[in-house]
């Protein structure tokens, strides 16, 4: 496998789910260079929040997500660099940009629809 599949492959399985569209829309869009764990798990708390689901339980179970899953593949691909302690910090590289022009909630209204069945 060369570097530059290895880096679409990254790329395509990164966006494939859609926690990690948001979370990379929001470390980009954001003005900040570092965020720590728990911002983020607020992040992502508030925008998933589901009616009869106890809010201690949720944060536990995203947090556990976002440190073993999904933080470190957003690291693979290079947007972010996670020290696996709390701190994520924004890295310098060309899937920022990538980010900045994609914003789902812009997207086509048919579209949305067929991807949500």
């Amino acid at each position: 496998m060369t570097s530059d599949s290895k880096t679409i492959d990254g790329l395509f399985g990164l966006f494939s789910d859609e926690r990690r569209r948001h979370l990379c829309l929001h470390v980009v869009k954001t003005e900040k260079t570092a965020f720590s764990l728990e911002e983020l798990v607020d992040q992502v708390t508030k925008r998933e929040s589901k009616a009869g689901e106890g809010s201690g339980e949720r944060r536990t179970r995203i947090r556990a997500e976002l440190h073993h899953a999904h933080l470190p593949k957003m690291e693979d691909v290079g947007l972010v660099e996670y020290d696996g302690a709390g701190t994520v910090r924004c890295a310098d590289c060309a899937i920022a940009s990538l980010c900045e022009a994609f914003d789902p909630d812009e997207a086509i209204p048919e579209l949305r629809a067929a991807s949500s069945n």
